[in-house]
């Protein structure tokens, strides 16, 4: 192998440490999204228990599967809840997709121009 492509790859490379990056956890679920799932469902049980004590446990045992699938999830991956938010983030956020009528990411505001004369 050739040394001085050897030296200029090493140069380019950029590790990234997964202990310095790694979410806290909660019983192996990261602990953001776990508040966000469980609150989201938490409070509407709590508001539901007077109106409905059926429908109040109802969801709160709702929270054991979807804890659950959010665990298989980041079983391999703790980042991996992560990646989905930012996934629908960036969906839901997508003005390109009607002006290119396909996904496009950019920080960059586009503007429509006119037609080429040529």
């Amino acid at each position: 192998m050739n040394p001085i492509t050897n030296s200029s790859i090493n140069r380019l490379r950029d590790p990234v440490f997964k202990g310095c990056t790694r979410p806290a956890m909660l019983w192996g679920v990261p602990l953001v999204p776990f508040l966000m799932i469980g609150g989201g469902m938490l409070i509407p049980a709590i508001w539901a228990l007077p109106a409905s004590p059926l429908l109040g446990v109802g969801l709160l045992f709702l929270m054991i599967p979807v804890f659950v699938a959010m665990r298989v999830v980041t079983r391999r991956d703790d980042q991996r809840l992560a990646q989905y938010a930012l996934r629908l983030r960036m969906v839901l956020r997508q003005g390109n997709r009607r002006f290119w009528s396909a996904r496009a990411y950019t920080p960059v505001r586009l503007k429509r121009r006119g037609r080429h004369a040529g």
